[in-house]
């Protein structure tokens, strides 16, 4: 088994060999029953394709097994969990990674996906690998989106399908996969990794806010896609739009350092509804005397409505 390291951090579970009383039968959280005493699974020491690896019964109708240990989620990483499995005997039974997270305060976050795809143990001593990538945001190539809440988790597998399968798991693996989701190493922030869902109805003020906090002098990208923003926001840093924004005419987006039409017409995909809301910025911030247009020549096909873009005052 290869233990990944990252800043430090050592991601994966125990090895089985060291003892079956630090696996559970259920979440994984403090005093739930672990295996040494649940029953159902043995330590096999020595397997023709594994150095070492748990052997389980299957009982329940969703058998777990979760690590008791904590694994930690660090801030915008993805981690990607493994295994190797095979069926021994029985029915033909399916197995998937699964964790439950667990937020700051030591409680259950329940609104994430808590399992991966289901591969099904189809051949009789073939070898399988299940794996799942676990991320903050959704991400092609995410399977168990968990957004910014969890602070740690407890990680395994789930084995569904027919009672008394019997099946034999390898050691399971986690490392950070971040790397595959950065396309400008650590220079960027993307509004995902907060939460941020580009369905053009969904919320996402306070996940824009977060991620702006956060940058610390990085860009923040928006991705491709439609952000709803129902309330006035400002936004500190370097912002580069690939996506578009929808917000109430009446509401305004305040641009502090990336305050140009250019910056706006792409935030909003058009080029009138862009130098509206850079006007209405300009009114609404002491932080910007002029707007600079670079270079843009804008056609404004009606009258720009002024009490909208300052609807706090009525002169």
């Amino acid at each position: 088994m290869v233990l990944s390291i990252t800043q430090g951090l050592n991601f994966s579970p125990a090895p089985f060999s060291a003892g079956l009383d630090k696996w559970s039968s259920s979440t994984g959280t403090t005093n739930t029953d672990t295996y040494d005493i649940f029953g159902e699974a043995v330590y096999v020491p020595v397997d023709q394709d594994f150095a070492g690896c748990i052997e389980m019964v299957k009982t329940d109708t969703v058998q777990k097994l979760r690590f008791t240990g904590q694994t930690d989620l660090p801030r915008e990483t993805c981690l990607m969990m493994k295994t190797r499995v095979k069926r021994m005997a029985g029915g033909i039974p399916a197995i998937r990674i699964a964790g439950h997270a667990m937020d700051s305060s030591d409680t259950h976050v329940a609104a994430v996906t808590a399992y991966g795809p289901a591969v099904l143990l189809s051949d009789l001593g073939e070898i399988y690998e299940v794996s799942a990538i676990i991320g903050p945001g959704l991400r092609d190539g995410v399977d168990m989106v968990w957004g910014t809440l969890p602070q740690y988790g407890h990680f395994g597998i789930d084995i569904t399908g027919p009672t008394g399968a019997v099946v034999r798991i390898d050691d399971i693996t986690i490392e950070d996969v971040s790397h595959f989701f950065q396309r400008d190493a650590l220079n960027i922030v993307d509004v995902r990794d907060y939460g941020a869902i580009a369905d053009g109805i969904t919320d996402n003020y306070n996940v824009f806010v977060a991620a702006d906090n956060a940058a610390n002098g990085r860009r923040v990208i928006i991705p491709s896609g439609e952000y709803a923003i129902s309330k006035s926001i400002s936004l500190s840093s370097h912002v580069e739009f690939q996506g578009t924004l929808v917000m109430p005419e009446t509401v305004a987006l305040l641009l502090t350092t990336s305050y140009d039409l250019p910056t706006y017409i792409d935030a909003f995909g058009d080029e009138a509804e862009g130098f509206k809301k850079a006007f209405q910025a300009l009114l609404n911030s002491s932080d910007h005397d002029s707007l600079d247009m670079g270079g843009r020549t804008v056609t404004v096909s009606e009258p720009i409505d002024m009490q909208a873009a300052v609807s706090t005052r009525n002169r």
